[in-house]
């Protein structure tokens, strides 16, 4: 049930007040974030890291989970340096986080951050929402919201709707991406072997397998 000092709030405050509020709290808890956990002591100088990027509360067993959110193993910003080693990680990933980063600023920076970590041959693997997928849809009147992954997302009860919704997530989404984009930004920041790949199981999450655009690139190794 909705408190009455929430009720209060949106009955007063205009939708754009607070959203900047909102916005201003989620920086100054960024800038204030604990980096220097005891996990991340030990995990500092170990290699073979597998890295689940802006976790939120989908923490996966045997990764060191990321992100700001209480449940991740180490809380920092993944929008600057990252408290890694070079060459430290085997794959790195992340699932629905890459669209809410600025580009290119925070986002090409996420990107040589994450080529940076990553041992020559590894692994990163990205998951975001397929727009491409949503807009043909709406392109073709072919338009069900259970088919691209939005049937549970409240006032989605029109295509548009459902695309606004999409692009902005009140103003959470920064930039979206379909797969032509999504390869030449990675390669821009100096992957190889850039492909769509398929919904996994045993690594994706189960409510993304609808909607989400899977894409796996490696760091080059030595010629």
């Amino acid at each position: 049930m909705e408190s009455k000092l929430r009720k209060w709030i949106k009955a007063n405050i205009r939708v754009g007040v607070r959203r900047t509020a909102k916005f201003f709290i989620l920086e100054v808890t960024a800038a204030l974030h604990t980096r220097w956990t005891a996990l991340f002591r030990r995990v500092e100088s170990r290699n073979n890291l597998r890295l689940n990027m802006g976790c939120g509360d989908k923490r996966k067993e045997g990764w060191v989970n990321i992100d700001l959110h209480p449940a991740a193993d180490i809380k920092t910003d993944v929008r600057r340096k990252l408290p890694f080693c070079s060459n430290s990680a085997c794959v790195i990933y992340s699932e629905h986080l890459f669209e809410h980063l600025e580009y290119p600023e925070e986002a090409m920076q996420f990107l040589r951050e994450s080529h940076r970590v990553l041992a020559p041959g590894g692994m990163f693997s990205v998951g975001v929402p397929d727009t491409e997928l949503v807009l043909r849809a709406y392109v073709e009147g072919d338009f069900v919201p259970k088919q691209l992954g939005l049937m549970d997302i409240p006032g989605c009860d029109t295509p548009m709707h459902c695309i606004n919704y999409l692009f902005h997530q009140g103003g959470e989404h920064k930039h979206l991406y379909d797969f032509d984009t999504l390869a030449k930004i990675l390669r821009e920041a100096g992957f190889e072997n850039v492909r769509r790949r398929d919904f996994d199981p045993e690594l994706d999450s189960d409510d993304r397998r609808i909607g989400t655009l899977y894409v796996n690139a490696e760091r080059p190794s030595p010629h």
